[in-house]
């Protein structure tokens, strides 16, 4: 989704990563005449005389970090899948969901990061038409299947406490799977209109720049970007779909599972009035039946914290910046784009740390199939700490048997 703010803005961006000495700038489309400037470009060149660039330091520390997210959430989504896929005991309900949350955000990290991080280093896109469809695509889909499986789960952990009876259990895990499928099913459908309408747009323009003696002249400029859609659709189509995305995607689903977790809570309260102390089963079972309901209420709040600065800059974008005749700073636009990109990258990160804490039986696996190399070295370690305390003992005792053989034969030479 933060795609279409990227493309929206690569116009700005292009010069802003780029280290040419670029003054003048028109949108002329190159006819082989040198005009005049027209009064937009003189606003536009007054514009950028004096624009600021981030310094390059900055941008390689972007990339470090993003890459950094990009390979601890591709290694903890890998090891959730792994656990749940290698371990029968693992496959139930809410595992279910939580794996299709791990596909989700395994997809975009691998698909949509390392474009990302390049193109913070490239003046234009260059990774062709493809590309420039699937990344939106795959991005708008792994925040549906976030979402709406959060959604699912917590409708599930609802029927789990308020209504534990009409769970089936022959039927539970067949349902949940072709919910799942459901899900990812209306996330590609509502994907679709980004699949379509992207596309690679090639700029031509006419740059009056100046070299180092002060002379200025004339460059044509041809480069390529990734647009969402056409420029005849917007900002009218830019601003119902962030609307739309902002209500089907964040608002309606976040309140949602806002009322089922006051109906749980509600629940709760009444059956810790109402359980006998003495039923330790019971006690048992509810804890358990809470601890998970808590785990799905702080990975919705996660995704909340992450994609919300996505839809505050989508929104400044076209509500605010799309009315104004001049765009904001370079370098408010690069720090939006920094601090909502490493926010939503992070949501595909931060699930398999957040199971790590939260869930006893995720942890041991995690240390098992993880941590397996620390694990083996302890366990050489131990076996070899055996041995030798084996070795140790297998000695004393023969030197024991040794020293009993000598002094009964001595105690025998006495006696005869």
């Amino acid at each position: 989704m933060l795609s279409n703010y990227s493309a929206n803005v690569s116009d700005a961006m292009s010069l802003l990563l780029t280290d040419s000495p670029l003054v003048n700038m028109t949108d002329e489309l190159v006819n082989g005449t040198n005009s005049s400037l027209s009064e937009q470009s003189e606003v536009e060149t007054e514009m950028w005389r004096n624009v600021v660039r981030p310094p390059f330091w900055s941008k390689v520390l972007v990339a470090v970090v993003l890459s950094f997210i990009a390979l601890c959430g591709i290694l903890g989504n890998g090891t959730v899948i792994r656990i749940v896929w290698c371990n029968k005991s693992m496959r139930n309900i809410p595992n279910i969901f939580i794996t299709s949350l791990a596909m989700a955000d395994l997809l975009v990290l691998v698909s949509c990061v390392p474009f990302t991080v390049a193109n913070y280093f490239l003046p234009a896109w260059v990774f062709g038409d493809i590309m420039c469809k699937l990344m939106p695509f795959i991005q708008f889909t792994s925040i549906g299947v976030s979402i709406f499986t959060l959604t699912a789960m917590s409708h599930d952990r609802y029927r789990a406490i308020v209504k534990p009876m009409s769970i089936q259990a022959n039927h539970a895990l067949r349902r949940t799977n072709l919910v799942t499928v459901l899900i990812w099913v209306l996330s590609m459908a509502l994907a679709t209109p980004d699949l379509v309408l992207s596309y690679v747009d090639e700029i031509h323009r006419v740059l009056s720049v100046t070299d180092p003696d002060g002379e200025a002249m004339i460059v044509n400029l041809n480069y390529k970007i990734c647009r969402p859609t056409p420029p005849s659709y917007q900002p009218l189509y830019g601003q119902v779909s962030t609307l739309a995305h902002f209500s089907v995607l964040y608002c309606l689903p976040l309140s949602t599972i806002g009322v089922f977790y006051v109906m749980i809570a509600r629940n709760l309260v009444q059956s810790s009035r109402n359980m006998p102390t003495a039923n330790k089963s019971m006690i048992r079972q509810l804890e358990a039946r809470k601890n998970v309901a808590k785990t799905v209420l702080i990975l919705v709040g996660i995704f909340a914290l992450c994609w919300l600065p996505v839809h505050i800059v989508n929104m400044w974008r076209w509500f605010s910046w799309a009315n104004s005749p001049i765009p904001p700073p370079p370098l408010d636009q690069f720090a939006a784009m920094v601090v909502s990109q490493g926010l939503m990258y992070s949501n595909s990160c931060v699930n398999p740390l957040a199971l790590f804490l939260l869930s006893k039986s995720f942890r041991t696996f995690f240390y098992r199939y993880l941590f397996c190399c620390c694990r083996r070295r302890a366990d050489i370690r131990r076996a070899y700490e055996g041995s030798t305390m084996r070795t140790l003992q297998f000695t004393v005792i023969r030197r024991a048997n040794t020293m009993s053989r000598a002094d009964t034969a001595m105690t025998a030479m006495t006696v005869i």
